[in-house]
């Protein structure tokens, strides 16, 4: 009898049962790649959280609901790191947006943010405040919404950013659950009941608002008066302002993301994240610096700077607070790089 393996498939092919089974036990077995268990477990927790449905999970991550339940029973069949991968990026955005954080009137870009919400709604109109990515706009509007119960905030996401799914994110939070037997469509919905309500509508994040969700935000503005805010990053202004018909509805188009109160913003900043070093001159000084980089994200970096200081600082407490945010900026890329 042959004992010797031969190329892989070929005894299959030939019908040569026991020669095909000695060829698969001398086959080499290439490990299976196991899941991130931690990710894993933060994962599940964010959807449990949020009570989503694997189809939802699925859709926010641009997959498949099979592969959510493969992968919570870690049996994934495909690409893991590409599955993982979607699946960190949503866990960042969403911590994000979770962030809960007090925010000092006087600081940041709140009062810029809140004078312009006031105006919309004050005046029934729709507008457009835009501003570099990480200086504070959500935080600033949520925080309107907060003090404002009749305002509706949306925060989209490019998941949700296309028509119909936007009509359901404004939905869901006005607390609209009932339809008449009248009602054709959910934009039918939407139209009876904001019409003459005099409410105001914040949607956050509005520069991944798809063409045919500007186009029904055009129809709904018209058809139901209701003021609108639409808070996003600079590109918004183009992608408006390439259509006559939206840019025509347009109130107000103004930069909401200037800082009114510097010193109070580096306070309130180094207060939250790195309480220790509240009185270290070195500090505020460059926390300062870091807050009034031009460009985006100097406030998100600012506070990932302090924190890391702090937990330098905690580690080692005879380290001076200015030599930990000094060391803190040595492990994120240089401004102007991703992070």
């Amino acid at each position: 009898m042959n004992t010797t393996p031969t190329e892989a498939g070929k005894s299959a092919a030939a019908n040569d049962a026991e020669q095909a089974l000695m060829d698969a036990q001398a086959a080499p077995v290439k490990p299976r790649k196991l899941r991130d268990p931690q990710l894993a477990v933060e994962l599940f927790e964010l959807q449990q959280k949020n009570r989503w449905s694997d189809a939802k999970l699925a859709r926010m991550m641009g997959t498949n609901p099979s592969y959510i339940v493969r992968y919570r029973k870690d049996e994934f069949p495909g690409d893991l790191d590409a599955f993982e991968t979607a699946a960190r990026v949503l866990m960042s955005k969403r911590l994000l947006l979770d962030e809960t954080v007090t925010v000092s009137r006087e600081g940041y870009c709140v009062e810029t943010v809140h004078a312009f919400l006031r105006y919309l709604e004050e005046q029934g109109q729709m507008g457009v405040g835009y501003g570099p990515a990480g200086r504070g706009k959500t935080i600033a509007a949520k925080l309107y919404a907060s003090e404002n119960p009749t305002v509706v905030y949306v925060h989209l996401w490019d998941w949700t950013a296309s028509k119909h799914l936007m009509q359901r994110e404004i939905a869901n939070a006005a607390g609209i659950k009932r339809w008449s037997k009248n009602d054709a469509n959910l934009g039918d919905v939407l139209n009876r009941w904001f019409k003459g309500a005099k409410r105001l509508i914040v949607i956050d994040n509005a520069h991944e608002i798809t063409p045919s969700g500007r186009r029904w935000l055009a129809d709904f503005y018209d058809a139901t008066g209701t003021a609108i805010a639409l808070i996003g990053n600079p590109e918004i202004v183009g992608k408006f302002a390439a259509n006559d018909q939206q840019a025509s509805r347009m109130g107000r188009c103004i930069d909401v993301t200037p800082i009114q109160d510097t010193q109070t913003t580096v306070m309130d900043s180094i207060r939250q994240h790195f309480p220790e070093a509240l009185a270290d001159v070195e500090v505020q000084r460059a926390t300062l610096e870091e807050l009034t980089i031009p460009g985006s994200g100097a406030n998100r970096r600012t506070k990932r700077l302090l924190r890391i200081a702090a937990s330098l600082h905690k580690a080692d407490p005879r380290l001076a607070p200015a030599k930990a945010f000094l060391l803190a900026k040595t492990q994120l890329p240089p401004v102007g790089l991703a992070a």
